[in-house]
């Protein structure tokens, strides 16, 4: 039986992270709220609102035949519809205008599925698969693409923001708002959000379980413990860390890291983003 350890850590006061595991399979859903001072669902924010309800359509599909790109797209397509019930059909608020104002939530999404001889994988947009082959090497898979330096810039800004100069919470929110234009476009990056096909331009792929010592899945909030702090020299140590000391020392060393930063002087910007960790190991 394969050990499991979770862990979800909030950024800030609503976390819009999501983690699952069932008998066989694990994900872990990295959400975010629209733009705007409306609120469309009863929810904590609507991005938890989005990760809740993609986690139950998830949940009632996992066991089914097919792909993993094939369940999450019509997970997305339920998912969508809920949405839309949600929204106001009125001249100023309906669904269309919602989208053009980037009002609406979405999300990223790392899967796994595992039986006794293999194990299938799906990482959407910047959430991402960690795993350790039983060779010792190590494989990362995140979908590459924009998002990559969308992240790094708005990681680059949100540091400024906390060191109390020049940049504010206001203009990291102005940058992120603009580059929300490229999602769900083609040379852009792909999410769950509205349209189902997102689905297809996710990454998937199939390994033989007896080439696999441990995955682990995680959203983009882990990423600065490599590519920002250098508080672990590389994902491997990542993962080496995850299997020795557990997910929880992983997200603990990322907070330290975090807590090391200069103080900011420009309130609401947050200490560090949401973090969702699933840990699969497959030896134990």
């Amino acid at each position: 039986m394969p050990r499991i350890e979770t862990i979800r850590d909030a950024g800030g006061s609503v976390c819009e992270d999501l983690v699952r595991t069932t008998a066989g399979a694990a994900w872990v859903l990295d959400g975010t709220s629209g733009f705007g001072d409306r609120s469309f669902t009863d929810a904590a924010s609507d991005g938890r609102w989005y990760v809740e309800t993609l986690d139950a359509a998830l949940r009632s599909r996992i066991d089914r035949d097919g792909p993993l790109d094939a369940l999450l797209e019509a997970s997305i397509a339920d998912t969508a519809e809920d949405l839309a019930q949600c929204v106001p059909d009125s001249a100023d608020s309906s669904l269309e205008t919602a989208v053009k104002r980037y009002e609406l939530p979405a999300c990223t999404a790392s899967v796994l599925r595992w039986d006794d001889d293999r194990i299938e994988y799906l990482t959407l947009c910047d959430a991402s698969t960690l795993y350790r082959r039983s060779d010792g090497g190590t494989e990362r898979i995140t979908s590459p693409g924009i998002l990559d330096e969308i992240d790094a810039e708005t990681q680059r800004r949100r540091n400024l923001a906390r060191a109390g100069g020049e940049t504010t919470d206001r203009d990291v929110r102005a940058y992120i708002r603009e580059t929300r234009q490229y999602a769900n476009t083609p040379g852009g990056y792909w999410v769950a959000q509205t349209n189902p096909l997102a689905a297809r331009f996710a990454t998937d792929g199939t390994i033989e379980r007896t080439e696999v010592d441990a995955v682990v899945l995680h959203s983009d909030g882990l990423d600065p413990i490599v590519e920002v702090h250098d508080a672990l020299t590389d994902w491997g140590a990542v993962l080496s860390a995850a299997i020795s000391e557990g997910a929880e020392a992983v997200v603990e060393e990322l907070r330290r890291a975090e807590s090391a930063l200069p103080k900011s002087a420009s309130t609401g910007v947050r200490t560090g983003d949401d973090v969702a960790l699933a840990l699969v190991g497959f030896t134990e």
